[in-house]
């Protein structure tokens, strides 16, 4: 059985998930959402992954607009919260996220309303052949020296070839949509104002805050003080960011957990009659115990058998191989791995729609190599120092994302 069977098979068990086989994916989710926002497409729904809209569709339109985006809140944070928690009981379902299951490349789906295949967004390290390097696409710099992509001659439209679809004062400005609204876009502080921050907002200007309590407050004031019709989006990264330095069950993650759910109760009661809050994540989260991290040095025999260097993601792992090597480099990680990593061509993902519909736009077929390795599970490639991260004094993650697994690849969907 070949590497591709074997995913395929395991999709059929569902011991993973596919991106395009759930009842929703959150790409439906975005186009719905820009819908609502006022922000319509200019471009049929084009999909075979298409499920028409989702629960969306019966949200009468509101006046006050809000999106919340929990990062890392999989359904199965959701699943586990107390019967006290406030959260669970706004779920109206589950979605899909897109693959690689990671931050820039499922919030650019969000922002557009396109499949990775399209937007081009592969990944956390996601290499870009105008600089011959890998960049960390979302934070628009090269890795690991951290120079900005502007002074490497690339420009925003080329990191993020697809326009964001959020509402703005330009979109409305275009007649986008219900006579306007204003706009508040709020990450904290130390991602307020970013190139991709700016990208994602359409070109408004986020604001940082500093607090939970104190985005809250910025929210309840934009909302009492407008006379016409507003959105909102609130970034949370305090699940992923804890979730990733201590675990999914640590006390320091639920912790977290409980104060999103707190800030978002606060929220939601003090919101006018008029107003819609909608929920979801960008992924979920899956622990990786230290058995199962494994590492790529430099000097690794599978890079060696690579032309340039690898890029992707920490379960997903896109390499070029010459064509006299592709075998031998199956076989390498076969050996290694056992079953906890497959290789895929990119052209065995592309037919099983891994990135969505269709073929890979030009960006994107040029952004991921002729060979993908996807963990089967928990397992994580860490390839980061073979980039030339300098990796002393750097503590273990102990909870990863980017895989197919449905801890993963589920999502909720909340409508308060």
């Amino acid at each position: 059985m070949s590497d591709a069977e074997t995913l395929d098979s395991l999709f059929q068990s569902g011991r993973l998930l596919h991106p395009g086989k759930g009842s929703t994916s959150i790409v439906d989710f975005a186009r719905d959402l820009h819908r609502l926002a006022g922000c319509e497409r200019n471009d049929p729904v084009e999909s075979r992954h298409d499920h028409g809209t989702t629960v969306l569709k019966d949200l009468a339109y509101p006046k006050h607009l809000l999106f919340l985006l929990v990062d890392g809140l999989g359904m199965n944070f959701v699943e586990g919260m107390g019967r006290d928690a406030f959260i669970p009981r706004y779920v109206v379902g589950e979605m899909r996220t897109v693959f690689p299951s990671t931050t820039p490349t499922a919030l650019t789906s969000l922002a557009t309303g396109k499949w990775p295949a399209e937007h081009a967004v592969m990944g956390w390290h996601t290499m870009l052949p105008e600089i011959n390097a890998v960049s960390t696409i979302i934070r628009y710099q090269r890795y690991p020296d951290e120079v900005p992509l502007s002074r490497l001659g690339v420009k925003p439209k080329q990191a993020y070839p697809v326009p964001s679809l959020m509402p703005s004062g330009r979109s409305n400005g275009r007649g986008g949509g219900k006579g306007g609204r204003r706009t508040l876009y709020l990450v904290p502080e130390d991602i307020a104002g970013s190139v991709y921050s700016q990208y994602w907002s359409a070109g408004e200007v986020s604001r940082g805050y500093k607090s939970l309590d104190g985005a809250v407050n910025m929210v309840i004031r934009n909302i009492a003080s407008a006379s016409g019709p507003t959105f909102t989006y609130l970034y949370m990264p305090q699940v992923d960011r804890a979730a990733h330095d201590n675990g999914t069950r640590h006390e320091e993650t639920l912790s977290a957990l409980d104060q999103v759910d707190k800030a978002v109760e606060r929220l939601a009661s003090s919101l006018p009659g008029d107003a819609s809050l909608i929920i979801t994540a960008d992924h979920g989260h899956l622990d990786a115990g230290p058995d199962e991290q494994h590492k790529l040095e430099p000097n690794d025999a599978l890079l060696s058998l690579c032309l340039g260097p690898p890029s992707g993601d920490i379960r997903l792992m896109y390499v070029n191989v010459r064509d006299e090597n592709i075998q031998k480099f199956r076989e390498l990680v076969s050996t290694r791995y056992d079953e906890d990593f497959l290789v895929l061509t990119t052209d065995e993902a592309v037919e099983m729609d891994l990135f969505g519909p269709g073929a890979l736009s030009p960006e994107a077929r040029s952004r991921v190599g002729n060979l993908m390795v996807i963990s089967t599970g928990r397992a994580v490639l860490d390839y980061r120092t073979a980039l030339g991260l300098k990796a002393e004094g750097k503590a273990t993650k102990r909870s990863h994302h980017s895989g197919l697994t449905p801890e993963e690849m589920r999502v909720p969907l909340l409508i308060i």
